[in-house]
């Protein structure tokens, strides 16, 4: 065997020693850790949620993407002032956004939902009841979408860090519900919004590979050819 053999044999033992492997991470409505949430809160709201960032100790991070469920709940009281008979359209809506620090948004969602009731002329009383008015309680939406794969290095970077380390992401809630279809119409809405976080990591893990036996064989035949070689200088 040549000296250029066991050169090989070994550089074929270092591929099968150490290598890399994609893998993911998720943080959120998914274990491990506790959620990250903004619960029901009455819109418009600015709040914060704190989100784990990348461990660097587990590999190489590739790309960034976030999920967020944005919910929509809201309770919208009416009355028509017509004059004829209406049907009145009540819909919940709010716009949910997840930012970076710098408010440059990561993803945003519209949740809303809608409802239709019949109604008849007014009735003289504006109690949101009686034949001309009524209440849609708790009228729910929900959606959810997906940010971009986050590849560039600004982001990769933002988002790593060592052991337990974590980063503070603004949430926003704007709402937007309304009622319509009748020309005279007394409306009160009172409308809360939430958010749920998602975050996922995809990273090269290091992996240590045990060499298979051919190749640890391999290696044992070179490294005696070499000794065998040195033994034929010497004579």
């Amino acid at each position: 065997m040549t000296f250029k053999s066991v050169l090989f044999a070994g550089a074929m033992l270092a591929v099968s020693v150490s290598a890399a492997t994609a893998a993911t991470i998720s943080y959120g409505v998914v274990p491990p850790g506790p959620a990250i949430s903004v619960p029901l809160t009455t819109t418009n709201f600015n709040s914060t949620v704190t989100v784990p960032k990348f461990n660097t100790a587990l590999g190489t991070l590739q790309s960034v993407q976030f999920s967020l469920n944005g919910t929509v709940v809201s309770t919208i009281k009416f009355e028509s002032l017509d004059n004829a008979p209406s049907t009145i359209t009540g819909t919940a809506q709010a716009t949910v956004t997840l930012t970076r620090p710098d408010s440059s948004t990561l993803v945003a969602v519209i949740p809303s939902n809608t409802r239709s009731a019949p109604q008849t002329a007014f009735d003289g009383f504006i109690d949101f009841g009686g034949t001309s008015g009524d209440t849609f309680a708790g009228l729910t939406g929900s959606t959810l979408a997906t940010s971009p794969v986050l590849t560039s290095s600004a982001d990769l970077t933002l988002f790593s860090g060592g052991p337990g380390s974590t980063i503070t992401l603004p949430v926003s809630a704007a709402g937007s519900s309304s009622a319509s279809g009748s020309g005279n119409l007394v409306v009160q809405i009172n409308t809360q919004a939430a958010a749920d976080v998602t975050v996922t990591y995809t990273f090269d893990a290091p992996v240590t590979r045990v060499p298979e036996p051919a190749t640890l064989a391999l290696l044992g035949a070179g490294l005696a050819g070499v000794g065998l070689l040195r033994r034929r200088k010497t004579a």
